[in-house]
């Protein structure tokens, strides 16, 4: 059973220009969105914005996708977004979903078009990054499995560092209800590789990190960039650079081919 909240606070009128860059659809994906404790001290926290570009009400399900499991079966959260307005839930994994500690991602089903996003931030510092809400458009997948025109079956990202100055999480979630495989091959800036990982599955809707240092034994790499091959289903990858210092850090996204 669905359950249905009331926002009643965080709802600001906001214009049009700035929010449409965040790709509006109907259905989208948060790889990545955490609560709890982390490195040197910090403690993470995640907001959800939702953005109605529409002239009317829509309502929008929010369904949390904990890391590293089959979110098949998870049930939405509700909201009710009025027509041109955004909705801000600040600390949703705790004030919506009832988690202190969890790791993860959202799905967002709009009635509508809608556009969102997500702030990760360290309560005990300075520091947060925006994530965007990937439209289902944008997801890297086979052709039985795209929802474009145009199949794109493979990604890069880059600007990647894991050394004593900086370390990256790279991050995906499965859009495929039947559940998705990637290769995944890490390069570094001169195009060597320097790691090849074949038949990553993600379940349906699963939500993934991998920390490249800890989980994957990637050191001394500056400037890299990694290369995500869908094999089946589909998915929407990202990855974080953070410092090691001071817990700053910087969204790195993946590429998508504009138009169909």
């Amino acid at each position: 059973m669905k359950s249905k909240i009331i926002v009643a606070l965080g709802i600001m009128a906001l214009a049009a220009p700035a929010l449409f860059a965040l790709n509006p659809g109907v259905e989208h994906f948060v790889p990545g969105a955490v609560r709890g404790d982390g490195r040197a001290g910090a403690f993470w926290v995640t907001d959800l914005t939702a953005f109605n570009p529409t002239t009317d009400d829509i309502s929008v399900d929010i369904y949390w996708l904990p890391r590293g499991e089959n979110n098949a079966a998870q049930e939405p959260v509700t909201v009710t977004i009025p027509a041109y307005t955004s909705v801000t839930v600040p600390d949703v994994i705790k004030n919506v979903f009832g988690q202190d500690a969890a790791a993860g991602g959202f799905r967002i089903v709009g009635s509508d078009l809608v556009a969102g996003s997500v702030y990760v931030y360290d309560q005990n510092g300075p520091y947060g990054v925006s994530l965007e809400a990937s439209p289902i458009t944008a997801n890297v997948a086979t052709e039985s499995n795209s929802s474009r025109t145009s199949t794109i079956n493979f990604t890069n990202i880059f600007g990647i560092e894991e050394n004593s100055d900086w370390r990256t999480n790279f991050m995906g979630v499965g859009t495929d209800p039947n559940g998705t495989t990637f290769d995944l091959r890490i390069f570094d800036a001169a195009g060597e590789v320097v790691a090849d990982i074949q038949d990553i599955p993600l379940q349906p809707w699963e939500t993934q990190l991998w920390e490249l240092g800890r989980d994957l034994g990637i050191t001394d790499l500056d400037g890299g960039f990694l290369e995500i091959f869908v094999t089946s289903g589909g998915g929407i990858f990202a990855a974080s650079r953070v410092s090691n210092e001071t817990n700053d850090g910087q969204i790195l996204e993946q590429w998508i081919l504009l138009g169909d």
